[in-house]
């Protein structure tokens, strides 16, 4: 073999077993590229409670005239919780854009400065029509819209709070209404009987006997008996139960009133998830 051949074979088993290095060393590095992908996968999937959120109160308050008790007067006040502390931008922007959806009817929002700034636009809107109201009709007019809240469950994996709308906008009478928020902290969304009722035949046949139970002076209900029986569309999870909770109008007349009532978790054994309740009600409080 002369020397140039030689040579250039030598080069080439040199690259030959450079590629074998090269291809020994692209294993473990996949090997390393995947398992970072499937940690970073595992991170996003393994969402922890938050038991370390600090809730305090806001509002957005607008008044027109109220300079004495005998003078045109129209107040609002919308008051919501503003949550601080490890992952509550997520939950902020869950309470916000339900917030704005079931009190004004509004648009999901992304941040506390866009329902801030909707409430304020709300309120002027109905401000308007308060102008137009007092100068057709003579004499002290009193308006006011007013939504308050109540924390009813916080464990670092569930939140509970309640809501009042109250109004008089004229007419014969004001109005209220309630509303509930019950929201995973885990996954960042609001909760739907879907979310941990397993038969929903067995749970609509409990709710109606604990209603008709309670409310049996009130039988003026808008469903005959138990076949045209419909869930209400506000509850609350508790520590000690499930609260059903009809607002007015929703299945009798203004005159008879909003209905709630509790049933007990030992009432919905093998209704409810077992898990789910385990896991999200009976733990500890934070």
């Amino acid at each position: 073999m002369n020397k140039n051949n030689y040579l250039r074979n030598s080069y080439n088993m040199g690259n030959m077993r450079g590629t074998s290095r090269k291809l020994m060393f692209a294993k473990p590095i996949m090997a390393l590229l995947v398992l970072a992908l499937a940690y970073a996968g595992y991170k996003v999937i393994d969402q922890r409670p938050k038991p370390n959120l600090i809730f305090s109160s806001d509002s957005v308050v607008f008044k027109h005239g109220c300079l004495g008790e005998d003078s045109l007067c129209f107040k609002i006040y919308f008051r919501f919780p503003v949550a601080e502390g490890r992952g509550s931008k997520t939950i902020q922007k869950v309470i916000d854009s339900d917030y704005s959806s079931s009190v004004i009817n509004g648009d999901p929002v992304k941040k506390l400065s866009e329902l801030k700034k909707q409430l304020a636009d709300y309120a002027l809107s109905y401000d308007s029509s308060f102008v137009e109201y007092t100068s057709s009709i003579p004499g002290a007019t009193r308006w006011f819209i007013d939504v308050n809240y109540k924390m009813l469950l916080y464990n670092g994996r569930l939140l509970a709070i309640r809501y009042l709308y109250a109004d008089y906008l004229g007419g014969a009478h004001g109005n209220y209404n309630f509303h509930y928020q019950n929201i995973d902290l885990v996954h960042g969304k609001i909760l739907a009987f879907s979310d941990f009722i397993e038969d929903t035949s067995a749970f609509k046949s409990v709710a109606y006997k604990k209603l008709v139970s309670k409310y049996r002076s009130k039988s003026n209900f808008m469903f005959p008996d138990e076949n045209g029986f419909v869930l209400p569309k506000e509850f609350a999870l508790l520590r000690n139960g499930l609260l059903l909770h009809y607002n007015v109008y929703e299945i009798s007349s203004y005159a008879q009133g909003d209905f709630e009532f509790l049933i007990p978790y030992s009432s919905l054994s093998g209704i409810i998830n077992d898990r789910f309740l385990r896991k999200n009600i009976l733990v500890d409080s934070k």
